[in-house]
């Protein structure tokens, strides 16, 4: 059985520092139970000791690894590059908007841009105010004012909405 010697373990060592030591935010945590066990298998390794095949196999895993994580940087930095280039939305402090389902139709929103006109009303909080539809049975009011997103109000389908409510009880600010 062939053994390694300290040149290769100083190789996996070097590539595993510049490619995978200093990940951080979302990245580091999808990885950072794999990448300490794996940086654990590097330095385990023993010169004359640690057989090819066991080099070869943390080499592979090393390399997809680093793949993987090269990928997803890829990834977030096209994020970055794609993110609009106005100010984020003007959310009103609302139980009803902080909801997960209301943030990612905020999102949704703010994403596609000052294009994005909703439908009409409702027209009791202002001639400007659009709304759209979270589910079936609610919905977020809000207006662009140039560029900037504002969010004034959260609202649940109801028999008792008042005329220019869009059939919504709305709670707003």
């Amino acid at each position: 059985m062939s053994t390694i010697g300290v040149a290769e373990i100083a190789k996996l060592i070097g590539l595993f520092d510049k490619n995978l030591g200093n990940l951080d935010g979302d990245i580091e945590k999808k990885y950072k139970s794999s990448v300490k066990k794996l940086r654990g298998t590097i330095e385990d390794m023993v010169e004359n000791v640690t057989t090819t095949k066991e080099y070869v196999a943390a080499a592979k895993s090393l390399a997809e690894t680093i793949a993987e994580v090269q990928k997803l940087k890829k990834l977030e930095a096209k994020k970055k590059d794609d993110a609009p280039a106005y100010p984020a939305p003007k959310v009103s402090n609302i139980a009803g908007l902080k909801t997960s389902n209301a943030k990612k139709k905020i999102a949704s929103i703010w994403e596609t841009g000052p294009g994005y006109k909703g439908t009409p009303g409702p027209k009791s909080m202002g001639s400007h105010m659009l709304h759209a539809h979270i589910t079936n049975d609610d919905a977020i009011a809000y207006y662009w004012k140039k560029d900037q997103m504002h969010v004034e109000g959260y609202g649940e389908k109801s028999g008792q909405a008042g005329a220019k409510d869009s059939g919504y009880k709305w709670e707003s600010k």
